[in-house]
């Protein structure tokens, strides 16, 4: 995130390193990803990658699902340590890999590793898609860890996806765009564009809603579904933009809800109209994203492997022509698919996979998971409208990844 927490300081951030047995360090923010917080750590004894969640943008479980995916990285970086193919994070002197600080964040840790780091949206030269995918078919023969959570296939958050809507459309005409005087509270920021690999949607940087990134290494971009770098971090980043559950969040211990006006408008911040008038003449589309995510999803089959959830060149690393992949809090159990959809956007990249691992890529599943990610974006950022906010870098990414995703839902 490019905008510090303003409730979480360096103070409470000082005291949770405590637990690292670290020692006295600096620490600068780094404002990079999307979603969560990051700082470099520097002491006498080195050099540390930081990153702070904020729980209240998760689900109730949200601690718990980020400390067993933070295991289950652990434990891959362990059986996989020959490749270094996993940047994991380091266990406190307790042996805990994520520690709760505040009523509201857990901090995790990371090495801080040499690498060059890439840039969401790029597309990489064949050899390192050839790397890429020879990495995820060792991952995906790795025995599951216990701690592996399951990546279900539904949409954790739809329900809330169609409250937005029915509010959406609550006093509007679903065929009328956004007009001017409204889309003046979002304002024309330059659109950030970048492709993605082929096989992919096209057409933004994919101006994601969680950060689940952080990329490393000099050289390195900038993205917001994961990746940007800077110096030669490495570390991880789990969820996104504000929660609108509305509810007490019994992990996180906080109160999160979204703001509505009278008759269904969305009062939350300069974004939150906008974003509903846009969703109104969009609702077509969305829904048949909706039906097509659910005929798609009743054709996929197993089998179930680890899976990164995540392994675009954003969460790349790459150190002597060898990749290794950070942002693991997305790991999960799942139909390799759920990775290829990103990292093998040519036929000669699944028949690569298909050798390595004698299993062919289902095309039904790299449609569901491609539509998934769209999907789960619009979840995001309509969470982040639908709740209180400002007009900030961040939130000005995430009106343009809501844009360009309702438009490719209008042409479905």
């Amino acid at each position: 995130m490019e905008d510090r927490p303003d409730d979480l300081s360096d103070r409470d951030l000082l005291t949770a390193l405590e637990a690292w047995g670290l020692g006295p360090v600096t620490l600068d923010y780094a404002p990079v990803g999307f979603g969560d917080y990051h700082w470099i750590a520097t002491g006498t004894a080195g050099r540390w990658f930081v990153t702070a969640v904020d729980l209240a943008a998760k689900p109730p479980t949200g601690l718990t699902d980020l400390r067993r995916a933070m295991d289950t990285a652990a434990a891959l970086h362990a059986t996989l340590r020959p490749s270094a193919a996993v940047v994991a994070p380091l266990p406190s002197r307790d042996g805990s890999t994520t520690v709760r600080t505040g009523p509201r964040h857990a901090v995790t840790v990371f090495p801080y590793v040499d690498g060059v780091a890439g840039r969401f949206g790029e597309r990489l030269p064949q050899v390192r898609r050839d790397a890429l995918i020879d990495l995820l078919a060792t991952l995906h023969r790795a025995p599951a860890p216990a701690s592996t959570p399951t990546a279900p296939l539904t949409l954790p958050r739809r329900d809330r996806l169609e409250a937005a809507l029915t509010e959406a459309l609550a006093n509007a005409d679903a065929g009328q765009e956004p007009t001017p005087q409204t889309r003046a509270t979002a304002p024309e920021t330059a659109r950030t564009t970048g492709g993605t690999d082929e096989g992919a949607n096209a057409g933004t940087d994919r101006n994601a809603g969680t950060d689940r990134s952080v990329g490393t290494g000099a050289d390195a971009g900038t993205g917001t579904r994961g990746a940007t770098g800077t110096g030669s971090a490495a570390g991880s980043g789990a969820g996104v933009g504000a929660g609108t559950r509305g509810a007490a969040d019994p992990e996180a211990g906080v109160a999160v809800g979204g703001v509505a006006g009278a008759g269904g408008g969305w009062r939350g911040g300069p974004y939150s109209e906008p974003a509903r008038a846009l969703v109104a003449a969009r609702a077509d589309g969305l829904r048949r994203a909706l039906e097509r995510f659910d005929r798609l999803a009743r054709e996929v089959r197993g089998p179930f492997v680890v899976t990164h959830g995540e392994p675009h060149p954003g969460n790349l690393l790459w150190r002597d022509g060898r990749p290794a992949l950070v942002d693991w809090d997305t790991v999960g159990l799942a139909p390799p698919e759920r990775d290829l959809w990103l990292a093998a956007p040519e036929e000669r990249d699944l028949a690569r996979y298909e050798a390595a691992t004698g299993r062919r890529p289902d095309p039904s599943a790299l449609a569901l998971y491609r539509l998934r990610w769209d999907l789960d974006d619009v979840c995001d950022f309509l969470d982040r409208f639908r709740a209180p906010h400002g007009r900030t870098p961040d939130t000005e990414v995430a009106w343009r990844g809501l844009e360009d995703a309702l438009e490719r839902f209008s042409r479905l």
